[in-house]
């Protein structure tokens, strides 16, 4: 039996990667509203918490960051689409460097919220949560947070109940100018749905094998 879930497992598998090469095909449009704010980390040298845009002081010297958040709509498949989140721009004195956590360099020193607000095809909303520390001159480098976020469906949409936004590149790099932070967008099955079908391939698997030992 064991060998049976095994290959149900299996055939699984390969059929999720036969529908991900195959062409997509178009679920829903949706429709999204990013916005964001910054929060500093045990940083006391940094104005403009719980905004969008931030500024911090560092050897007399001052560095801007903000974030421009967007509305986008665009069509959802059963593939992924490449979607443009919003972007962070950022405005430094000449020899600006950024500060670091007073305790422990490595630590993150400043934390972000995104916040993205869906209104079609039905509404939803989530915050991703980041924390970010320096990774060289210039340079702030995502230490914590997630890759994905998604946003709910609901039911009617052919079994899929949520779309994934996968962000790419991982982790995210705050650049001396601006950055683009980009994801990929795909629905994604209930559970329930893959539940079932692995089921099904592993009674059918059980039900080949019987045919071939005669039992």
């Amino acid at each position: 039996m064991k060998h049976v879930i095994s290959s149900g497992a299996f055939l699984l598998c390969t059929v999720a990667a036969s529908v991900a090469y195959a062409d997509p095909v178009r679920v829903t449009t949706t429709t999204i509203t990013t916005s964001g704010v910054f929060d500093c980390r045990a940083v006391s040298s940094c104005t403009g918490e719980g905004t969008n845009s931030i500024t911090f002081e560092s050897g007399g010297l001052f560095g801007t960051l903000t974030f421009h958040g967007m509305t986008s709509t665009f069509d959802v498949t059963n593939g992924t689409t490449p979607v443009t989140l919003g972007h962070f721009a950022f405005d430094a004195d000449e020899g600006f460097v950024m500060p670091s956590h007073p305790a422990n360099p490595k630590q993150p020193m400043l934390r972000f919220a995104l916040r993205a607000s869906q209104t079609l095809p039905v509404t939803s909303h989530t915050t991703a949560r980041w924390q970010f520390g320096p990774s060289g001159p210039g340079l702030l480098r995502q230490q914590m947070g997630n890759r994905y976020f998604s946003l709910g469906l609901g039911s009617g949409f052919d079994g899929y109940t949520a779309i994934v936004y996968r962000l790419t590149p991982f982790p995210v790099t705050l650049s001396a100018a601006t950055t683009t932070l980009t994801a990929e967008a795909g629905v994604v099955p209930e559970p329930a749905t893959m539940i079932l079908l692995g089921t099904g391939m592993a009674t059918a698997a059980l039900a080949r094998r019987r045919r071939r030992s005669g039992t």
